[in-house]
């Protein structure tokens, strides 16, 4: 009577058999990719079938192998009455008023372009669709459009509001691709000089001790030249640091796996600015009477970006750039040595290649932009 079908592409299929119906075979797809799943689907819609709640051969709900056994909707509720509802059930849910009145607000933006009275069965796919596509708005923005619009309607079908969402047949907005934003090798020198010129101002009015501020200078030129996270950077030991293989050992990634990272010249120069302790397992940055050998990683690294970001702005650097930024910085400007996304994947121990062909897609486009600039 039924069987599964495989497509290409992977999709499952259901193909139901009825030689006394036209057309005999009726195929629709199980919308998985799994074949246990898939049985797990067919064998529900044959019992289904068998007791006469769902018929692939017939029209509406009945026909319909994921919603033949909701009920009918009990009601075409007006719009305003719809968001109500919704809020109603949010707040019993446990979601904040600040939340709801998110969805408030976009609902009523939306219903503003339909005649007082309009139930939901009157909202049509093209309605969302110019209200989520609009252009005067952002990629962020319409995207919000959608995952609100999508929550609301959805919860109203199964909720009987509505006999279907019409949003099922919008597909949602795609997302822009956000390029990493990072720190040039021309803005570190920005940055170092915006920290020392702090330090000492800070020194001559008496509200600084020796070093307080001015141990952030190697530690945003560590990151730059070795392309290590903040946490990582607070965890670093001088026993994690071999000079004669020059190697870098990096104890615990994001991943929770120990690595090495090649020790390169410029990051060979900063060690020789950073104030030395007789043991191994002092940690290498740390701010003057900071702990030597316990600490909180995570909150040394938001030390390090509170400083980052105060130099950001004292160096006047027009972009808004964070911490993180100086690691972007550092798979940026192998990418602009002509590096490949192979070579730029294995120095910042991505998992995967698509965060590294980012890399290489800002350096082309800052070659564009100059290449642009000297035949304006």
């Amino acid at each position: 009577m039924a069987s599964l079908y495989k497509r290409d592409g992977g999709t499952y299929y259901a193909q139901f058999y009825d030689s006394e119906r036209s057309p005999s075979r009726n195929r629709f797809s199980l919308r998985t990719s799994t074949k246990s799943t898939a049985r797990r689907k067919l064998t529900e819609l044959e019992d289904a079938f068998v007791e006469g709640k769902f018929d692939p051969w017939a029209n509406g709900r009945k026909a319909d192998p994921f919603n033949y056994d909701r009920p009918e909707p009990s009601q075409d509720a007006s719009l305003s009455d719809a968001i109500q509802q919704f809020g109603e059930a949010k707040r019993k849910q446990g979601r904040s008023e600040r939340t709801i009145g998110t969805y408030r607000n976009l609902w009523e933006r939306f219903t503003d372009r339909f005649r007082e009275g309009t139930t939901l069965s009157g909202v049509s796919p093209s309605d969302i669709e110019a209200f989520c596509y609009d252009d005067s708005v952002t990629s962020a923005t319409r995207h919000k459009r959608y995952r609100h619009l999508h929550a609301i309607l959805s919860w109203a079908e199964e909720e009987g509001l509505v006999a279907e969402s019409p949003v099922e047949d919008v597909s949602a907005p795609q997302k822009e691709d956000k390029l990493p934003t990072p720190v040039r090798k021309e803005d570190l020198p920005k940055l170092c000089s915006a920290v020392a010129k702090r330090y000492r101002k800070l020194r001559r009015e008496g509200n600084c001790r020796p070093r307080q501020i001015i141990w952030a200078i190697p530690v945003f030129r560590w990151a730059f030249y070795t392309g290590m996270r903040a946490s990582e950077i607070g965890r670093l030991r001088w026993k994690h640091i071999d000079r004669e293989r020059g190697l870098i050992r990096i104890t615990e990634q994001k991943n929770r796996k120990a690595q090495t990272i090649p020790l390169i010249t410029p990051a060979e120069e900063v060690l020789r600015s950073v104030p030395r302790t007789n043991s191994d397992s002092a940690y290498v940055f740390r701010a003057p009477g900071g702990p030597i050998s316990e600490r909180n990683p995570e909150n040394f690294g938001q030390r390090a970006s509170k400083h980052f970001c105060q130099a950001r702005r004292d160096s006047e650097i027009d972009r808004e750039l964070t911490f993180h930024d100086l690691r972007a910085g550092f798979a940026t400007a192998l990418a602009d040595a002509g590096k490949s996304a192979h070579v730029i994947r294995e120095a910042m121990r991505h998992a995967s290649l698509e965060m590294a062909l980012k890399y290489v897609r800002v350096s082309r486009q800052r070659l564009h932009s100059e290449m642009e600039s000297a035949f304006e």
